[in-house]
Formats: C-alpha cells, structure tokens, sequence
C-alpha cells in the first residue's frame, strides 16, 4: 500500500498562523545564536595576535625584551608585522568564508541546515588545528586560517537561516539580534583571551586564543544534534509530517495542535506559490532563479539579492571592522596610549553592552528606523573623529585629552552601530528571501559580507600603515568610512522594508504589494492558505469548481492506495483506509447512517465521496447524490397549489419528464446537438454543437487525469504527469478549434463534423430503449406519487415548482438512477409524515432487491434513520463505524464507558497497592542489604511503569504487545482512556409572564376559512372551496396540542389564523377567534430561515447585521434588556460568544438561523409558543434538547412538526421512548410536578379535509393510518 501525504487545515485567521511563543522557542534560538561566537571570536583574537611581541618576532625575527617591553634594534612604531602579511593572514580567512557560505546554501538544501551547521563546526576545528600546529610556517598558518573561514562560512550563513526559519515572527528580530550579541560577545572574550596572554614568550601567547575556539565549536555541534531541524527545510523536501513535529517541538505544542496545523499550512501554501513564481529549472537554472525579475519590482529575487548582498556590504563599509581588526594597531600610532590592548578591550565591551538594547528597539521601532537613524549617528560620530584626528588630535600635536575625546567618539559610534547596522542588517537577510532561494539568498548576502570583510582586511593595512607604500592615513580614514555610511544611509531609506512583526510568508506578501518607503504601514489582510484556497490549481476541487461552477471551497483528500490492478472491483464497497479531508475555505450493500452535530464534516465527506474525490473510488463507480438543500424558495404546506392540469408552457419540459431525462443523464446533451442540427439560418450550428460536447467531455476527462496525476507518485505518477501534459495540449488544441471563424473551416471538415453531429444524435435517440424507458417512466410515476406528486402535478412546468417541491423532485431524480452508491443528505427535509414513511419503506425494499445500490444515508430524523444497518459515527475529525442502530450505539457507549471507569478505578487502587509494597521492600532491602527484596520491588516497578493500561484488545480479546500496539511507545500498554464528558447541548426557555386571572389563551369556535381568491371551473368563476371547516380549538397555560397533517392540509393556514393580529387583512368567513387579553404569543414560522437571511441581505449596513445587533435592534428600550441579558438568552439557545457579536446573519448555518429565531421568540416571555417545522435545521442533539425543554416549560405549546420522535417527547411527554433504557415518568420525584402534569393537558390533532379530529392514540395512530397508505401505494 502506498501511503499519500497527511492533508492541512488552512486558515484565513490572521491571529492563528503562528503558535504563541515559548521558553522552548527563545532557548533554542539563543542556543542557536552562540554561532555568532565563531565569526566574533575570529573577528577578536586576529586583532591581538597580530600585535603580540612573540608573534611578531617568530615572522620577522625581531628581537623583543620583554623586561622592558620594547623591541630591539628597531623603534616601537616599526615593530609590526609587514603590511602584506598582515593583509594575507586577515584577508585569508575572509576569502575562505566567502566560498563557504555560497556553498553552504546547496549544502543546507541538500542534508538540512542542522547537519550543515554540524559540518561547518567539523570544518573550523579542522583548520584550527593547523594554525595551532604553526610556528613560523606562514603557508600553514594561512592554509588553517583558509580551511577554518569555510567552516565559518557554513556556520555564519545556515544559523542566520535556521534561526530565521524557527523564530517565532513577533520575537524573530529580537532572537537573529542575539546573533549579533555573540559576536560582540566573541570579539570580548577573544580581547580578554588575548589579554592575558599577549607578553608570555612563548607559543602559548597565539596558540591559547586559538586553541579556545574548539570550546566553541564543541559546544555547537553537540548542541545541534539534540535540535529538531527547520520545518520549512522539511516543508521544501516535502516531507510535512516531519515538518509538523518540528515545528511542535519549537512551538511546544502538541502536533495535533490548531496553532500547529495552521502554521504548517500556511508555510506550506507560501512554498507553493513561490514554486510558481521561481521558475523550476536544472542546477545551473536554479542559481540563475536567484537573480530573476526587474531591479524595479520590490518582490522580484533580484531585488532580494541586491538588498540582502548590499546590506551586508554597507555593514562592512562602516568602518567597524576596521576597529575591531586594527584597532591595536590603530590606538599604538595615536602615540599618547600606552596600552592599546586595553584601549581595545574597552571599544569590544562598548560593543558587547550596547547590542542588548537591539533586542528591545529591533521590535518596538522597527529594522527600517534603526538602519536610517544608526546611520546618521554613525556619520556624525565618524566625521568628529576625523575633524578631531587631523587637528588636535594627530601625532604630531600629542594631546592626549583630543586623543581621548576621539576614543570616546569611537565608542559612541561603535554603540551606534551595535545597536542598528550591527544586529538589523543579520535580521533582514534572514528575512528577505523565499523558500525555495532562502538558503542561496542567505548565503549570496553572507558571502557579499565576508567578500567586504576580506577588502578590508586586505586593503586596511595599506590605509593605515606607516611604512614604504602605504597611505598612512591615520585619523583620516574616518572620513572614508562617513562617507560610506552617508551611502549607507540612501541604502536603508530607498531599498529596505520594514518587516516588523510579519511572518516570513506575510513579507513576501508585502514586498509585492508596496514600496519599501511604504512597508511600515502595511497590514496582513490573508493568509497564503487562504489565497492558495481560493486561486490555486494545486488540488483536485479547483480543478472540479471549474468544470461543475458549484463552490469555491477546496477539498484536499488523501488515503492509502493498493498499487496493484484490481480487474473486478465491487462497485458498491468503499474500503478506504488511512483517509484525511481537507477544506481550505470554510458525513454503507446494506445501508449507513452518519450522525454528528451540524458543521462537523459529514456534508463535506459526502461530497468528496460523490465527485470521487477519494483515491480508492474506482472512476467507473456510479453515484447519485442529493445533496441537502437551503430553504431559501422552500413552500412545503402551500395549499394555494392548483392542480391545473399541463404544463404552462410546451418549450419547458414537464416533472415527470423532467426527472425521467436527469435520471438517464442525455437530454442537455441531445437538446445541444439536436438545437446545432436543427439551425437552418447558421450552416456551421451542428458543427459547433459537435466540437463543444466534444470540448466538454475532454474536460470532464481532463479532470480525471489531473487527479490521477496529483494522487500517484513514483513511476506511475511520472507517467500520469506526462499523460496529464499531453491531454492538456490536446484540450487547448479543442478549445482553439472552438474559435476558428467560419471562413477558415474547409468544407470538406464541415461536411465530416456535420455528419459526425448527426450520427451522435442518433446515437443518444436510441440509448435508452422503448421497452426500458416505457419501464423507467412507470418507476418514476410511482416514486414521484410517493412523493405527493399527484397526476395532475408531475404534467406541470419543472420550472414552475417551488424550493420544497423541487427539493422532492430532486430526490425522485437519486431515486431513480441506476447508482452503484445513493447518498441522501437530509432527505426528509421539506417532506411530509406521509412522505417520509413512504421513502423509509422505499428504501428498506430497494435494500432487498439482488442490486441493491450502498446506501450512504445522513439524517437528524431519529426515527427515520433507523432503517440503517450500521452507523458511521463522524466525531472529532474521524469516523467510527457501528453495527447496529443509533439507540444501541448510544447504550453500548454509556456501558463502554462504565466498563472503562470500573477499570481504571481498580487498576488505579492495584498500583496504589503495589507502590507501597515497592516502597516498602525497597526500604527493608536496603535496611537489611536484601539484594532479592530489592530485585523483587525493580521487577514490580518496572512493571507497575510498562505493564499497566489496557489489558484487552479493541476487539475484546487478550492484549498482545506486537499485534496491538504499532509503532515507538514509552509503555507496553495504552493507557486507559475513558472518553470524556461531552458538553449537553443546552436549551433553556424563560419562563412566561404571570396572567393575573385565569382563562383560555387562545379559542377558536366553529373557524372556516378559504382564500378569497376565486378559481374557476367549467369556464364559470366561483369561490375556492374551504380550506378549513368547523375548527375547534381551545389552548389554555401548559398545554401541549400536536397538529398532525401532510402537506396542503393546511396546518400552516391553521397556524396563521391562530397567531394573526386583530387588524389582519385575511379573516375566516366564519367562527370566531379569541384570546386573553394578557396573551403575549410567540410564533416559529416554517419560512423563518429563509425570511431571516433575506432581511439581513436588505439591511446592507457597515457593520454588518449580526444577531445581537438584530436583537439590540428590534427590543424596545420600554423592554429593559441590557446587552448581557441579551447574550444570556442567545447563550441558553446555543449561540454565544463571537458567533453573536462577530458573525454576520448571513453566514450563520441553518441550525444557527433557527436559534436566533427562537431568541427574536422567547425575549417577550410568551405564555403559548406556536412552532411550525421547527425541527428542519436542527441537529439531532438540539432537537433532544428542545424536546426536553419544551416538555416540561410552564407556558403552553402548539407544534406542528412531521418529526415522529419530537412530537411524541414534546407533546405526549414520552421520555426515551426511542429504547435508551430510560423510564416514561421520571418527573414523579417531586409532589409539585406530578400535580402540574396531572392538570396539562396534552393532546395530537389530525387535520385532513379542512377538519381538525382529535387522535386518542396519538402520534402513533396517525402513523398507522399513514403506513396503511404507504404499503397500499407500494403494493400498486
């Protein structure tokens, strides 16, 4: 089996693309920063060494007395080293950083920058052995020092990237300056080393500040090996399971985490939109890629690399190097200063304690501010040394005060730098650059600060130097390094971005969208997850959107694939192992039911079922789907509905046709060719009818191989790729030949294509034979008549039927398709008793017949989805299957869970036991030197550690270690994992407002109605016939009255009546309607989902509508309801926290919608609810919950609902009746509650034939009489 790639959850949520910041994530980043020692330690020691009497002596054979401390035969200003060798031994190391960090980005691409970093500390220690193991050989010394700067060169490139790539982004900037503080660090402890060591006379004086560099190394190298490696190197070899558990590790979160998953998905959807950008070449072509796109355009990589390669150039250009490298030198030609050493020593530990301020001020003012404001600090304090230096201060006056004051200004200047160009200019070149260029970007910009650096150090001796050939300038050169930072300053201010608190995805999304002048107002609006969501051709929904137009959305599904060929697959199996769903946007031949609460995945699970979407799913597999369908146009109890015989018009087709031509999949097909052949005024119409179904079929086939393309790899993937590649040449070829004019198509291809039209009309004429659509049009009569579909309806316009009808025709059309699979999403929506009965006995006789299709069935209807075999269970992210139906799955989790706990309490009370016994016989033993009573409590804690958690299998039989527990654990057992309390859902109904006197709520006496709307009859107009008829009808406080009916019974006329104001325009033409005059009435209309979303469509306001505002909109102030009491009522029906304040009314579910209507209900404390269909969008534990809320709620209730189970619970009192174990009288506990159940008064209605007729037996009779019917239709 081959294994495909674990999917990602993206998210849009700005604030949860990274993980909150860790201890963890600051220890590891300042771990990583002590790379820094390297190049700062170097940077330190070569300054001192260079000016060491034994040093100096062993390369020029000058004398030293080291009684006196002055030179023999020569001045002291002479006693240097030459020029040159200077220049080579600083240079060299320069030149070899160089070429290490160009090669260590390939390097980092290529094994990880972990073992990169590991290499580079092997590397150094290598070439720091050769310079200890010098004396006077000057090729040996630079030989080391050359090995030594390519290790150097690896380290200073990789950290700089891999702390990057780690940090978290609001603290990344303060961490990469960590950096920088190591190497003022290193250049400290280098002067301290060299320090102590400069007048010993011998080769300990060089190779002691030498040798202390393998501490450095050592420390670095170990430390690594114990580090994850960077997730987005992971990410960029494609290996995200990885990439998750280094990212956990660095987050220190969990890898199942939230924080987790959307960081990982971002980082990820950033990589694929950058691998679109950079095109994807050879080896060669990829180094190329890094200097790709226009100077002008602020996201090209040519750009990045200018500003990343010149940062680091005008950081070298600032003259401080030059201090830390010549520093000695530079304090011994001054002529006032006796120790330059010390002098040094106090520049490097200005250096060292001014950096720290960087970590503060890199995040709170920003990187762009620093290097535009350090610069100019820079510049000032420069050109006052120089001023300084040329006057008062030269060598010739030897003033020592100007001499100090020049040291201090140094000092400033070297603050000025620590805290701007020093520690920003590492932060941004660690920013800059994408993934798939970071490693080369980095390197490229470290390789540009080393090559700087190896200028300097070569060209600095000459600058300064006193002897035959060098400029001597002396203070002077101050006045070079001002005038670069005056560039410098010019640099940051046109070129460099601010990247403050931006992850490095949000970065590249800003320097495409704004200037670098313009980067510190930029915000993050998305997220690259959500961008990739909605506009890359990246997974197999994109590619299906284009062709279907359903939904953006994005379903990213992956699963374990056999890679043998199975001949024969049975098509109506689904055996899918190891499956995960994605949705970047925002539930079988026998028959399953899928259970869950609304907004948990099953719509989407079926879906990808249904487009075939999952890779095991055979492309021949047939599916029919009906899917669930939005209220919005729904009229289920419309009465006003005419038999009125044909269709309206003949150009239309009629229901029954209309079904009959979906179900066998040719009529848009025919009608497009059979229109093109028929067009007489356009010779070229059947050709064009003929190429665009030819178009169109290419692309459904296009489909199917990109997604073979995406799902496979290896060989088989190479090879579907080219074949994809191919066909897509062949469609474009399609696509253009569906533009070609008239004038350019020979007639001889004219003449071919119109015959080829012909032939394929006749060809779908005769697909479907006489006999067999004579046979499926009698299937589709009766399953249309079993959805309330009289003769006279199925003849009307398909066009003309409202949203509930079409929602049955629809379901007629899954129905009757000859399917390997039928999946219903809520088919009982919209239907009535009759209709649902009908569907449960129709599909429990499909189940019977030899070719029974799987059926796949969602519903919140308790007693509907009874008709299943097996449950599968959709529950936090994964599925779980149950043989038996949903009343036994609920009492085996109750007894699961009882088992559970009863064995983790007598476990937990075993290994309380054995602890003591542990205890205890350890103490003896050691009390009494008894090896076997020590032995014997090892063996009892090792098992007590290893041996304790589940015993028994999931199947119940014997745990057995390597059959049942796969893969590295720190335990032999599982532990016990009893699961946990699930939250009820809560519905609370406020009680209603006393009456003050007694009497009816509502009565109504001998009602008729009809609509005043005549019809017309035999040419002849006349009244419509009585909707209702001698209605009677009493609801006084705490009653329950059930009306039962099937649609256009006129249960929801009823209903209105009841519920109308006196100054209604519609009245009954007979009886009377009365009502207590303290009546306060809550009504649930059936509409009320639909009504709700079209008010929030017109009220087009900023903000928009959402349910608070809504509330706080419609309750009068005379109400006194303060928002808090508000959100109280919200929250008792389910709806809380930012979903009422935050989300829009238009983007709540339906379950949602129906919450906030019962909320616009209850704020009046109704004394009588009258609910109609309340039920339909509900989830099945908020229908639980209401049910038990309204049973018992003091007010009195009138419900209309075709929902069996919430009728018998609401209105007859019945308690778990549905077979949980429970009693039918369990609010007999309490006096008081026995006598006010004893005065309800609880009662169902049938209204059939405009009369209203009590039922003794209740909801139980009307479904007998209901499945008379039913098995009377079905015997026809």
């Amino acid at each position: 089996m081959g294994t495909g790639s674990a999917p990602l959850v993206g998210t849009s949520d700005l604030a949860r693309i990274e993980a909150p910041v860790t201890v963890k994530a600051y220890l590891i980043c300042a771990f990583a920063a002590c790379g820094g020692l390297f190049f700062g330690y170097d940077t330190g020691w070569m300054s001192g060494v260079l000016a060491m009497p034994y040093f100096i002596t062993m390369y020029t054979g000058i004398p030293f007395d080291y009684a006196t401390g002055l030179p023999v035969g020569v001045s002291k200003e002479k006693f240097s080293l030459p020029s040159s060798t200077k220049s080579l031994m600083t240079s060299i190391l320069s030149c070899g950083t160089f070429f290490g960090a160009l090669i260590a980005g390939d390097v980092a691409d290529f094994i990880g920058r972990r073992l990169t970093i590991i290499t580079g500390c092997v590397i150094f220690s290598f070439g720091c052995i050769l310079q200890v193991a010098s004396t006077n050989q000057l090729v040996l010394f630079v030989f080391g020092r050359l090995i030594a700067g390519v290790g150097v060169g690896f380290i200073s490139s990789v950290i700089i990237l891999y702390m990057s790539e780690i940090a978290p982004r609001k603290v990344r900037g303060a961490l990469v300056a960590g950096y920088q503080f190591c190497i003022t660090l290193g250049i400290l402890l280098a002067n301290c080393v060299v320090y102590s060591t400069q007048y010993r006379n011998d080769t300990s004086s060089y190779r002691v500040p030498i040798g202390v560099q393998f501490l450095w190394a050592l420390i670095l190298g170990t430390g690594l090996f114990l580090l994850p490696e960077s997730p987005r190197y992971h990410v960029m070899k494609g290996q995200l399971q990885a990439a998750a558990r280094a990212l956990a590790y660095v987050r220190g979160q969990p890898v199942e985490s939230e924080y987790i998953k959307d960081e990982l998905a971002e980082i990820v959807a950033n990589n694929e939109y950058e691998l679109q950008v950079v095109p994807q070449t050879s080896y060669i072509g990829s180094w190329m890629a890094c200097f790709h796109g226009s100077i002008h355009k602020g996201n090209s990589n040519l750009r990045r690399i200018i500003l990343g390669a010149g940062l680091q150039m005008m950081q070298q250009f600032t003259g401080i190097n030059f201090i830390f490298y010549f520093g000695t030198t530079f304090f011994t030609q001054l002529g006032t200063i006796s120790n330059p050493f010390f002098i040094s020593l106090v520049t490097t530990l200005v250096n060292v304690l001014s950096t720290p301020i960087s970590f503060w001020s890199v995040e709170y003012f920003g990187r762009r501010f620093l290097l535009i404001w350090g610069a100019v600090g820079m510049i000032t304090m420069q050109y006052i040394v120089a001023i300084i230096g040329v006057t008062a201060g030269s060598a010739t006056n030897n003033d020592s005060s100007a001499v100090k004051a020049m040291i201090a200004f140094i000092c400033i200047n070297i603050s000025f730098f620590a805290i701007s160009w020093g520690p920003c200019a590492w932060v941004i070149v660690g920013e800059s650059f994408p993934l798939p260029i970071r490693s080369r970007g980095v390197g490229i910009a470290t390789a540009s600060n080393w090559f700087w650096n190896c200028i300097i150090a070569v060209i600095t001796p000459y600058m300064v130097g006193n002897e035959p050939g060098s400029a001597d300038l002396g203070p002077k050169v101050f006045f070079i390094w001002g005038s670069f930072c005056m560039l410098s300053l010019a640099f940051a201010y046109f070129l460099v971005p601010e990247m403050k608190g931006l992850t490095l995805e949000q970065i590249d999304k800003m320097m495409e969208e704004v200037s670098p002048r313009q980067s510190a107002a930029w915000k993050p609006t998305t997220t690259f997850a959500a961008e990739m969501g909605r506009k890359t051709p990246s997974n197999t929904q994109d590619t299906m959107t284009s062709i279907a137009a359903e939904s953006v959305s994005t379903i990213l599904v992956s699963c374990k694939q056999t890679r043998f060929h199975i001949e024969s697959p049975n098509y109506r199996e689904l055996d899918i192992e190891g499956l995960n769903i994605t949705v970047t946007s925002a539930a079988g031949g026998s028959g399953e039911g899928s259970s869950s609460k609304k907004g948990k995945g099953k719509a989407t699970l079926l879906r990808a079922i249904s487009e075939k979407l999952i890779p095991g799913i055979p492309e021949k597999t047939r599916i029919a789907i009906l899917q669930q369908t939005n209220a919005a146009g729904a009229n289920v109890d419309d009465s006003l509905i005419k038999e009125t015989g044909a269709a309206e018009s003949t150009q239309e087709p009629t229901v029954l046709e209309d079904v009959i031509d979906k179900a066998t999949a040719k009529s848009e097909l025919e009608q497009e060719i059979h229109e093109g052949v028929n067009d007489t005024d356009n010779p070229y119409g059947a050709l064009r009818a003929l190429r665009k179904v030819r178009h169109e079929r290419m692309q459904k086939r296009l489909f199917v191989l990109d997604k073979e393309a995406r799902l496979r790899s290896g060989a088989r993937g190479s090879q579907a790729r080219k074949a994809l590649l191919e066909y897509e040449k062949a469609v474009a070829e399609s696509a253009a030949r569906n533009e070609e004019a008239g004038d350019v198509i020979s007639p001889e291809t004219l003449q071919a294509e119109v015959q080829e039209a012909f032939d394929l009309l006749s060809e779908l004429q005769i697909q479907v034979e006489p006999s067999r659509l004579a046979d499926i049009e009698s299937r589709a009569k009766k399953i249309l008549t079993g959805l309330g579909f009289t003769d006279a309806y199925m003849a009307k316009s398909a066009s003309s039927l409202s949203g509930g009808w079409r929602m049955r025709k629809s379901l007629a059309v899954a129905l009757l398709q000859e399917t390997d699979i039928l999946i219903l999403d809520e088919p009982t929506n919209f239907l009535d008793l009759f209709g649902i009965i009908w569907l449960q006995r129709y599909l429990q006789s499909l189940g019977e017949s030899p070719d029974a299709p799987t059926l796949i069935l969602v519903s919140h209807d308790r007693d509907f989805v009874s008709l299943c075999t097996d449950l599968v269970i959709l529950k936090d992210k994964s599925l779980t299957y149950f043989h038996g139906d949903l009343p036994t799955y609920e009492t085996s989790q109750a007894e699961r869970k009882s088992h559970l706990i009863r064995m983790k309490e007598a476990q937990e009370k075993q290994k309380s036991h054995m602890q003591e016994t542990i205890q205890r016989n350890m103490k003896e033993g050691k009390k009494n030197d008894d090896q076997n009573k020590i032995r014997q409590a090892k063996s009892r804690q090792k098992r007590l550690d290893d041996r304790m958690g589940m015993n028994v299998s999931a199947r119940g039989g014997r745990f057995k270690l390597n059959r049942d527990l796969v893969g590295h654990h720190f335990s032999a057992r599982s532990e016990i994992d009893i699961p946990p309390e699930e939250r009820a859902v809560s519905v609370i109904l406020p009680d209603p407002f006393e009456l003050r006197f007694p009497g009816a709520l509502v009565s109504l006496e001998g009602l008729a109605f009809r609509y005043p709307t005549p019809i017309t009859l035999k040419g002849t107009k006349t009244l419509a016939p009585p909707v209702l008829q001698d209605i009677t009808l009493s609801v006084s406080m705490g009653d329950r009255i059930g009306i039962l009916g099937l649609n256009g019974a006129g249960k929801s006329t009823l209903v209105k009546l009841l519920v109308q104001d006196d100054d209604d325009i519609v009245k009954p033409f007979k009886g009377t309607v009365t009502k207590h005059p303290r009546l306060i009435l809550g009504y649930y209309s059936q509409h009320a989902v639909e009504l709700l979303q079209t008010l929030a469509r017109e009220q087009r306001q900023e903000p928009p509508l959402t349910a608070l505002s809504l509330l706080l909109k419609e309750i009068p102030e005379s109400a006194e309801l303060k928002e808090g009491e508000i959100r109280g009522l919200l929250g008792s029906l389910g709806l809380a926290g930012r979903i009422v304040s935050d989300v829009p009314i238009t983007k709540l579910s339906g379950g949602q919608l129906v919450r906030l209507e019962l909320a616009r209900v209850l704020w009046k404390r109704p004394h009588c609810l009258v609910l109609d269909e309340v039920t339909t969008h509900l989830d099945y534990e908020t229908v639980t919950a209401l049910r038990e809320a309204l049973r018992y709620w003091a007010g009195a209730v009138v419900l209309v609902s075709h929902d069996r189970w919430f009728m018998k619970g609401a209105v007859e009192g019945l308690i778990d009746d549905d077979g949980d174990g429970g009693s039918q009288d369990n609010f007999g506990a309490e006096e008081d509650e026995d006598e006010e159940e004893s005065r309800r008064r609880r009662i169902v209605y049938r209204l059939r034939g405009g009369k209203l007729t009590a039922l003794a037996g209740g909801v139980a009779e009307f479904e007998e009489g209901v499945e008379r019917r039913v098995k009377k239709l079905l015997s026809m």
